[in-house]
């Protein structure tokens, strides 16, 4: 099973970089067609989404310009 918390981890550490120092974050389940699909993680100015599948977790601001990405931690099993 995937372990969200790591990815959890890594968007902490993410966004502590991009120099956010309020690390709340509130974590949401994407569904698609009654199937998971990603996560997506709000913090202060923006939001993170992790796909299932995909190798890289995308940061936006709150407009939904995106202001970079990072790679998602092997171990969760989100990654491709």
């Amino acid at each position: 099973m995937n372990d969200p918390s790591s990815v959890y981890d890594a968007v902490i550490t993410v966004i502590r970089a991009m120099g956010i120092e309020d690390t709340s974050l509130v974590r949401t389940v994407l569904i698609g067609d009654n199937r998971f699909v990603g996560r997506k993680y709000y913090y202060t100015g923006g939001f993170a989404i992790c796909m299932a599948g995909s190798a890289v977790m995308e940061f936006y601001d709150d407009d939904g310009k995106l202001l970079r990405t990072a790679p998602v931690p092997e171990e969760t099993g989100l990654a491709a």
